[in-house]
């Protein structure tokens, strides 16, 4: 809860927060989720700097991750709309679970959304 961020964030150099296993079925309500855990990370960090933990993985059939919902096309995005609303002072940036799941298609995906 954002009790423990606050908390932590007074203890820690770096958050790294997992931002998927949500269960959710609706790629726009996942996105709005991001969105909002990002204003609400950022806002209890005490300015310490942020890696969004993304999902890149394959997990189909488990109940609490569907990689049609949770995927770099809907969490990224979400991220960036939490960002642009506070514009933190702190540094923020992604975490990507799993690097050994990344294909090539992926990387040029991510690479999309970086600033030219």
């Amino acid at each position: 809860d954002l009790t423990y961020y606050g908390k932590i964030s007074l203890i820690v150099d770096q958050l790294v927060p997992m931002m998927y296993d949500t269960a959710l079925t609706y790629r726009k309500v996942y996105t709005h989720l991001l969105k909002s855990w990002t204003d609400e990370i950022i806002t209890n960090s005490n300015g310490k700097n942020i890696l969004f933990g993304i999902p890149v993985y394959d997990d189909r059939g488990v109940g609490y991750h569907d990689p049609d919902i949770e995927n770099i096309s809907t969490s990224i995005p979400g991220v960036i709309a939490g960002v642009n609303v506070l514009r933190p002072p702190n540094s923020i940036g992604l975490s990507f679970y799993c690097e050994w799941e990344l294909d090539t298609d992926e990387v040029r995906e991510i690479s999309g959304y970086l600033p030219k």
